[in-house]
């Protein structure tokens, strides 16, 4: 009877032992459920938060959308504006060139008109020195 009660103690101690495994191996699976529960109301809260960023995102791409355009338009403003540009200093150009050309012709017509007169002068002093119109001392 003695050996049967060893063997009953020897199996309860086996049993104990084995059931303080189990109770360790209990504990550290109900901690890691707790921290998989943890995380996945982490990741709940975090796929929660995904249409309104997603929306959000969606009104900041549409403002950059927005600005893009405007950016655009105001660039082919400034190219329309700067081919005007062009266009109106070549049209003064144009109009300096042909100011120029009539004050050259002006130029000449005024040299011109001042050798006719100097002509006419030196004419009109021999014939008033033909007909003695100057005064004699």
């Amino acid at each position: 009877m003695d050996a049967v009660i060893g063997r009953l103690r020897a199996g309860a101690s086996q049993l104990n032992a084995a059931s303080s495994e189990f109770s360790a191996n209990s504990q550290t699976l109900a901690q890691g459920a707790s921290e998989q529960a943890a995380s996945l109301e982490e990741t709940s809260a975090s796929l929660e938060e995904i249409p309104s960023m997603t929306a959000r995102n969606a009104q900041n791409a549409e403002a950059a959308n927005d600005l893009a355009q405007q950016t655009r338009q105001a660039a082919d403003d400034s190219v329309r504006d700067m081919q005007m540009l062009s266009a109106a200093s070549e049209a003064i150009r144009t109009s300096s060139q042909n100011v120029a050309k009539i004050l050259k012709t002006i130029e000449e017509i005024a040299c011109q008109t001042n050798l006719l007169a100097l002509n006419a002068s030196i004419e009109a002093a021999r014939r008033g020195k033909r007909a003695g119109i100057f005064c004699r001392r």
